[in-house]
């Protein structure tokens, strides 16, 4: 599920996802192209472990940028720059 705050950052809650695969990883990193070239921010929450650890396989852990849960990730957008 995707949550668009005002319009200016998306966060993308993976509560409901256990593993994300290949599909998945090149959807975000679309996205997170898309959103970085109109000045926006992604960040993902609530990211299972076996989620994060495909993300760290794919050297990709340190591009996107996480959060815990909603709140946090809200909170977060608002810092990151």
């Amino acid at each position: 599920m995707a949550h668009k705050r005002g319009d200016s950052d998306v966060v993308v809650d993976f509560s409901s996802v256990d593993v994300a695969g290949c599909t998945t990883l090149s959807w975000l990193l679309e996205l997170r192209q898309l959103l970085q070239d109109r000045g926006h921010k992604l960040v993902l929450c609530s990211v299972a472990p076996a989620t994060k650890g495909i993300f760290a396989i794919a050297r990709l852990d340190g591009v996107f940028d996480f959060a815990e849960d909603m709140f946090a990730a809200l909170a977060h957008s608002q810092t990151i720059g």
